[in-house]
């Protein structure tokens, strides 16, 4: 069990660093060939999996109000 207070830096950390990395994905796309950029793409975004599926996920669960809503999943509409 983590401390919300903790958990809610935990989350705004993680997301600050993701939009880093992205930003780091937009120089590489731009400044590079596009074999190197996608071997950065690929590393960024396994990066960005062990965030979302060791850290965000976990957190999420034990506070789903700190879990980014984007990433939430959507209600089906069932036609029943």
């Amino acid at each position: 069990m983590i401390d919300r207070k903790l958990a809610t830096e935990m989350m705004e950390s993680i997301l600050e660093a993701n939009d880093l990395l992205l930003q780091v994905l937009q120089g590489a796309r731009q400044n590079m060939d596009p074999e190197s950029a996608a071997l950065i793409k690929r590393q960024i975004f396994h990066v960005m999996g062990i965030h979302l599926t060791s850290i965000m996920n976990p957190i999420g669960e034990q506070y789903p109000d700190l879990y980014p809503e984007a990433l939430r999943a959507k209600p089906r509409d069932l036609d029943i």
